[in-house]
């Protein structure tokens, strides 16, 4: 098998995991995720580090093939570089997943609607580098995600894309940042301050509704075309 675990110095309830080839069938399968299933019950958590040069992309369709692992806790994606894409849901609803790791030369181009939605656990992310839009509702109540750092290529922060992301105090906005969604940071009640990027464009429907914390908003934009009345 191409799939394997290794205990290594982590701790006896973290089981780790290399996934370095034949993982295209392994995935439709579905025996690796059985297996890791079954690793989870029997362990506790379980790391994944996917190291497979030629993978383009996770899952067919609507198949998710790490679906029903609520016992991820870290997920290591920079050994597949040609990975352009994670499917919409990949990841949501993973209440111990603490860490996502996509590698400085990470091609992936799209991060789906809703894919680290729920995380609870997450607290913080490094978006990859040519990643241009965060689509909706990503990373909707990660509710203890503190940090984002957002990469430069960055054009649109889709809608609800943080929405009550409440432990949310850092982000960086790059400078070819020209759209800020709806809710796109609706009930962030931890953001004190925004600096808002040179380009930006376009400032959404309560892109930064119901604050009770924000306090100073930087803004010496003459590129801003429109700013809703609510989004503030």
């Amino acid at each position: 098998m191409s799939a394997k675990s290794a205990t290594g110095s982590a701790a006896p309830s973290v089981q780790k995991w290399v996934i370095d080839s034949d993982i295209e069938y392994q995935l439709r399968s579905g025996a690796l995720l059985r297996r890791l299933q079954n690793e989870g019950l029997s362990h506790g958590s379980i790391e994944l580090s996917l190291r497979c040069s030629n993978l383009i992309a996770i899952g067919r369709g609507e198949q998710q093939p790490f679906s029903d692992l609520p016992s991820l806790l870290r997920v290591e994606l920079s050994g597949c570089p040609k990975l352009e894409s994670i499917p919409k849901m990949m990841f949501s609803r993973y209440p111990h997943l603490v860490s996502v790791v996509f590698g400085e030369h990470s091609n992936i181009k799209n991060i789906g609607t809703w894919a680290f939605q729920y995380c609870s656990a997450l607290t913080s992310i490094t978006l990859p580098n040519k990643l241009k839009i965060i689509e909706y509702r990503v990373f909707t109540e990660c509710t203890s995600l503190e940090r984002v750092v957002c990469n430069k290529k960055l054009k649109t922060i889709g809608f609800c894309a943080f929405q009550h992301c409440s432990a949310l105090t850092s982000v960086t906005l790059p400078d070819k940042l020209e759209v800020i969604g709806f809710c796109a940071f609706q009930h962030c009640s931890a953001l004190t301050s925004v600096t808002l990027p040179d380009k930006l464009e376009f400032i959404e429907k309560l892109a930064f509704g119901d604050y009770t914390s924000l306090e100073c908003v930087v803004c010496n934009n003459k590129n801003l075309e429109a700013v809703d009345e609510s989004a503030f």
